[in-house]
């Protein structure tokens, strides 16, 4: 039923001659779409990543993240790279 209905409608607005020309949208175009897809992906990813590091440290140092504002900060990273694990804290 569908099918019919639309076949109509395209042979409709074909008739009366309301439809324009498509066109490809230019290369830059395109390439900023598939850099704006790949930064998504990318920020995705790191969202996940985090996460995964948020959920770890809670589980082996559950009092770190209440000492500082954001766990991602560059004094706590800078601690994190140095001691590794809480006992050497």
């Amino acid at each position: 039923m569908f099918d019919s209905i639309n076949s109509f409608l395209i042979s409709e607005i074909i008739r009366l001659g309301q439809f324009e020309a498509t066109s490809m949208a230019d290369e830059n175009i395109l390439a900023m779409r598939q850099l704006c897809r790949y930064r998504d992906s990318v920020v995705s990813s790191r969202t996940k990543i985090k996460l995964r590091i948020s959920t770890i440290m809670e589980q082996i140092f559950p009092e770190y993240e209440k000492q500082f504002s954001s766990l991602w900060l560059g004094t706590s990273m800078d601690i994190l790279e140095k001691y590794l694990i809480p006992k050497n804290i």
